[in-house]
């Protein structure tokens, strides 16, 4: 060795040797295994050592044949003993810079010789990314209290985040590309909700990952509203209903390479539904409701409508109410199970025009038209048909296939009418090529055949020996319904003003979204006082819905009443059908004399002929009169 070279080194060893005198106490044996450690990985100085190399020293002094257990058990800290002693400066403002008086000494200076190593000299430094590196330094070093030892690491931040929030501009929780750990939420008392939670791995997300930006703010957006603006849910709740499946939802659209949530597809959704179920912990029922949620949170609260979007929520759009069946509304659009691509951005585009139209046009028949367009969609993808190149030949065959279907004739027409719509749509906009089909020739040639479907005499009489058997909502709803012959969406859609009384006459009045329009009938006194009963009783405002969903300040839902109602009369053998009592309440009026027009305006009917529909019974009645005619009349032949 050259005399330049052997002096650096005798110098390197002399700053290794005064270096370690500082912890003289550990004994000569100790300091020559650390001396010898050091040399074989050419650390001259303790500045330099790594949690690697205390990891590495860990593992030399386990693997040296000459100690006892005991002695490696002792021995095995020597180095971090060591490196703690030489960086006593920056473990004394670490200490000062909390009250460490409840916490356990061991685990203290292993957390404060782990943070001097790693250049640590405050404890805003603790990230989350460096906890992991500290949960991985305690497993490789076998210590057998890691789970002690985190925590002190854990409340020494939130020490540091209690300190950051007395200050005047509180921190804010804010999405940045990098790890993050809900415990560590700059909030401190959201932060210690997560302190002692048992099962941590779901409250890591970790947004340094290889995925693309707009995926990682859209999860980093509700997982800020998970945490924050939920409230009224326990941590409980929250950690195993909300933040857990998010995290499952994360990681599988890092995996499968999803950009957008606005964008999932139905075969990612189902992709997702089977990840799950491979996952250990079997709560995929409840994680994949999941989807719903972060699909409708990222549509509402988006800067600007997302048209492009596979999934829409109608609350975002705030319609107006006259177009909503508020019993019966549309929640969502959905476009996501159609195949080719191209085809479901013309649809979107339709729905797009047919939302943005006037109060005249209802949501219901915006959705009626979407099914059919949406059914003729999904035999294109059958046949693998893109709309731009859209042939005669291909409506043929499509109108065929529908008339092979076990359908009736009006489903069949509005069937046709619904894609002929959607077509004419594309084609007056110039989205496709003109393909000039003569729907008209295809429709089928319907017959009005009517049905009697008044409630039965006998049914009636068991259904009002029943009602005593029902909630008083329930209870209440079937009265409105049979004494004013109301459709069940007006039922459930009545408001805390519909009931009136001018001293003489109960009155009833409700919009009618079918019609479009008010109507305002009188209806019998012993309905209206025990209405207004209710309305009282319950504190029902004017503009509140008198019968209430489960949702706050919804109306009761059609389907909802219906289940509810059938199962009761079921029991009893009842067969229960709620427009029965609207033909029942047309027919009773006609038979005692009531004429068509005034039917009609108290239906709220826009024609008499549509009325005439609801009168049952109408065979019987013309054979009746004719023969009280005949009684009274005598043989015509005789006068």
């Amino acid at each position: 060795m050259g005399a330049l070279k052997l002096l650096r080194f005798e110098n390197q060893i002399s700053t290794i040797r005064q270096e370690l005198s500082l912890s003289e106490f550990l004994g000569a044996k100790k300091l020559e295994l650390i001396e010898a450690f050091c040399d074989s990985r050419s650390i001259y100085s303790l500045s330099d050592i790594t949690t690697k190399d205390l990891v590495a020293f860990y593992e030399h002094i386990k693997a040296q044949p000459f100690l006892t257990e005991s002695q490696k058990g002792a021995y095995a800290s020597a180095l971090e003993t060591a490196v703690r002693l030489f960086n006593e400066g920056i473990y004394e403002n670490l200490k000062n810079a909390c009250d460490s008086s409840q916490l356990s000494k061991a685990p203290l200076n292993k957390a404060f010789v782990f943070l001097s190593i790693n250049h640590i000299e405050s404890l805003d430094g603790i990230t989350a990314t460096l906890r992991k590196e500290y949960e991985k330094y305690l497993l490789l070093t076998g210590s057998k209290k890691a789970n002690e030892y985190i925590k002190v690491l854990d409340h020494l931040k939130v020490i540091s985040i209690k300190e950051a929030y007395e200050g005047l501009k509180k921190p804010t929780f804010e999405y940045k590309p990098e790890l993050i750990f809900l415990a560590y939420h700059p909030n401190p008392t959201i932060a210690e909700t997560y302190e002692y939670t048992q099962k941590k791995e779901p409250l890591f997300f970790d947004f340094s990952l290889p995925a693309s930006d707009t995926l990682k703010r859209q999860v980093f957006s509700l997982l800020k509203f998970f945490v924050e603006e939920r409230e009224e849910i326990s941590t409980h709740y929250r950690i195993q209903q909300c933040i857990t499946p998010l995290w499952n939802f994360y990681n599988y659209c890092v995996m499968c390479g999803v950009e957008d949530i606005n964008k999932l597809t139905k075969q990612e959704v189902d992709g997702f539904m089977d990840y799950l179920k491979s996952l250990p912990q079997k709560n995929f029922l409840t994680a994949s409701q999941i989807v719903g949620t972060i699909r409708r949170y990222t549509f509402v609260n988006a800067p600007a409508i997302n048209w492009d979007a596979n999934v829409w929520y109608m609350e975002r759009f705030k319609i107006a109410e006259e177009r909503i069946n508020p019993a019966n509304p549309i929640d969502t659009i959905s476009f996501d199970d159609i195949a080719i691509a191209e085809n479901a951005a013309l649809l979107k585009t339709y729905m797009r025009y047919l939302i943005g139209l006037a109060p005249s046009y209802s949501m219901q028949s915006a959705r009626s038209t979407y099914y059919y367009a949406k059914q003729f969609l999904s035999y294109c993808d059958e046949s693998g048909i893109y709309l731009s190149s859209l042939t005669k030949e291909h409506l043929e065959n499509y109108i065929q296939l529908l008339s092979k279907k076990d359908i009736k004739p009006d489903s069949y027409n509005s069937s046709i009418s619904g894609v002929a719509q959607f077509i004419g749509f594309l084609e007056t906009k110039e989205l496709i090529a003109p393909v000039l089909f003569p729907f008209e020739y295809y429709r089928a040639k319907t017959t009005y055949l009517h049905k009697d479907i008044s409630v039965p005499k006998d049914d009636m009489a068991k259904i009002l020996s029943l009602l005593g058997k029902f909630p008083e909502d329930l209870r209440l709803m079937m009265l409105n319904l049979w004494c004013i012959g109301l459709r069940i969406n007006e039922v459930c859609a009545i408001k805390g003003s519909a009931y009136s009384f001018d001293g003489e006459t109960a009155w009833f009045l409700i919009y009618q979204n079918k019609a479009k329009r008010e109507k305002r009938i009188p209806i019998p006194y012993e309905l209206y006082k025990l209405m207004k009963e209710y309305i009282s009783k319950n504190g029902i405002g004017k503009n509140d819905y008198v019968f209430k969903s489960s949702k706050c300040g919804q109306p009761y839902k059609e389907g909802t009443f219906r289940k509810k109602v059938k199962a009761i009369l079921d029991a009893h053998g009842i067969n229960f059908r709620s427009h029965g009592f609207r033909h029942t309440v047309a027919t009773d009026l006609y038979m005692n004399g009531c004429n068509i027009q005034s039917i009609r305006e108290y239906l709220g009917h826009s024609s008499e002929e549509m009325t005439k529909h609801y009168i049952d019974h109408l065979p019987n009645v013309i054979d009746k009169l004719n023969a009280d005619y005949f009684s009274t009349k005598g043989n015509w032949q005789d006068e």
